[in-house]
């Protein structure tokens, strides 16, 4: 069990929700069509090393100060987000091979390139699995590689007396445990993870060289759940909580914390932002969440407030959703930020620039918020300037997705 008493997002997760669309799309680039959105030369069935894609600026008013250029539309979009320094982002798409591509957009030129993994999860793989004498079932790895949280097959106890099947108890059985030093290093975290929290997600947010992440599960029934690790203490915590007044349950389903380790933010179950020192969060799991660590609830706003983001200057940026009471409703989105110091709150794109920028149409397939086996649907600049930003309608069958960088 972990060091710290537990009360209650495997890059194999983001796989599994687009398997059945991939049987489809395996079907279709069979055929070989050429891509609308490609040069002339380009098909689907490019070589490896040659990117299918195209950017398209999309028009805007001569006077906007806002920008927005498609990166890419593909609907085996998995992952995206920023390389360190600043002046890069990566996505990933996933098709009928076995592993994911991994391309590069540069900001300054921006041209595409396709790259290697930038997750150095390979070369670790084989000092976690104890050279293949471990099963592990999920990982994510710090940006360095110096660190690892990862799950890894339980060994399950010997029982004499045959156990009865229990309905809808088919999580496997793995536990979490903490890599440092390159895998060198390896230690248990959390008994019984899966049945506890769920599955492992890659993205895990890692701040202070390491000394710091928040990590997400992905429950088998239920929403995701944020769980915070200090690897230094081996100490985990799950972000869930009893408000001190009253003992009711808070649950962070998006959560984020600052770059210099000073604040964790979180939304919960009912919309509230909360806001609390990290050095807090110890107190507030044992004596109660205390009222003042409440920023903005459901009965002061208008609309819901989505995925916490952090700029290196000490902001939060969000998004807040709204709905018209018209038929059909229309829905629009505001990019809002927070000073946690003043607590102070800014617009920063409003509801009407977003619409021009983007189009109605898509603002109904901006996956800016989170449903069961969806990630964030938005990365955000470190500088707090740019941003990338997801675009997709999901059902069982297929998913279509586009990744978009805005600046303001």
């Amino acid at each position: 069990m972990p060091k710290s008493p537990l009360t209650t997002p495997s890059w194999q997760a983001a796989v599994r929700r687009h398997t059945i669309f991939y049987l489809v799309v395996a079907a279709l680039l069979a055929n070989c069509a050429p891509l609308q959105a490609a040069p002339a030369e380009a098909t689907a069935c490019a070589p490896f090393d040659t990117p299918t894609h195209t950017l398209i600026s999309t028009p805007v008013p001569p006077e906007s100060r806002l920008s927005a250029v498609k990166i890419i539309d593909d609907p085996g979009l998995v992952d995206f987000g920023w390389l360190p320094g600043g002046s890069q982002a990566y996505y990933a798409i996933s098709g009928s091979a076995p592993r994911w591509r991994w391309y590069q957009f540069d900001l300054g030129s921006q041209t595409v390139t396709e790259i290697r993994d930038p997750f150095p999860t390979e070369a670790i793989l084989p000092l976690l699995s104890e050279n293949g004498t471990v099963e592990v079932t999920s990982v994510s790895v710090s940006p360095d590689g110096k660190r690892a949280l990862y799950t890894r097959a339980a060994e399950e106890p010997v029982s004499l007396t045959p156990t009865p099947a229990v309905q809808y108890d088919s999580f496997p059985l793995a536990d979490l445990w903490l890599a440092d030093d390159w895998g060198q290093k390896r230690s248990l975290l959390w008994a019984r993870f899966a049945s506890g929290c769920g599955q492992l997600s890659r993205e895990s947010i890692w701040r202070l060289d390491g000394a710091l992440v928040v990590g997400m599960c992905n429950p088998y029934n239920g929403m995701p759940g944020r769980f915070i690790v200090y690897p230094e203490q081996s100490a985990i915590y799950k972000l869930i909580f009893e408000t001190r007044s009253d003992s009711k349950q808070i649950e962070a389903y998006q959560a984020n914390i600052s770059y210099d380790g000073k604040y964790l933010v979180f939304i919960d179950q009912e919309d509230s932002l909360w806001l609390l020192l990290i050095s807090e969060v110890g107190i507030a799991k044992s004596s109660g969440l205390d009222e003042k660590y409440r920023v903005l609830s459901k009965g002061s706003i208008s609309g819901s407030i989505y995925s916490p983001e952090w700029s290196l200057d000490g902001r939060v940026y969000y998004w807040r959703r709204s709905i018209s009471d018209g038929q059909p409703p229309i829905t629009s989105w505001r990019l809002e930020r927070l000073d946690p110091e003043s607590r102070k709150i800014e617009i920063v794109i409003t509801a009407d620039e977003f619409r021009v920028l983007m189009g109605t149409d898509l603002l109904e397939e901006f996956n800016g918020y989170l449903l069961p086996g969806f990630e964030n649907g938005w990365s955000l600049l470190p500088e707090g300037n740019k941003a990338l930003i997801s675009f997709g309608s999901y059902s069982q069958v297929f998913n279509t997705g586009s990744l978009w960088l805005i600046s303001w």
